[in-house]
């Protein structure tokens, strides 16, 4: 059970030495690490926000990885994907 982190963490590096091969593209590849990470986090707090909200109507909108990385990869749209797939389980 311990190989899977493993090769997934060489896996990663391999595909960051890949993307950086020549230093003039380092600069952008992390600057796009630090968007896509705020975006993550900021879409953490997002749905955080509206699973307080929302718990009030007695909605859940669940918070976790890949709602959240739905979010900060679609953006407007993926909040209304992770809201209409709520109210779908919880209503229907």
């Amino acid at each position: 059970m311990m190989w899977k982190p493993i090769v997934g963490f060489v896996g990663v590096l391999i595909f960051f030495f890949l993307l950086m091969r020549t230093r003039k593209h380092w600069g952008k590849a992390i600057e796009w690490l630090s968007i896509f990470w705020f975006r993550i986090a900021f879409s953490f707090v997002l749905l955080f926000t509206l699973h307080y909200l929302l718990g009030f109507a007695g909605l859940f909108v669940p918070i976790n990885f890949f709602s959240s990385l739905l979010v900060a990869l679609l953006g407007i749209p993926g909040v209304a994907s992770v809201l209409a797939i709520s109210i779908y389980y919880n209503f229907f």
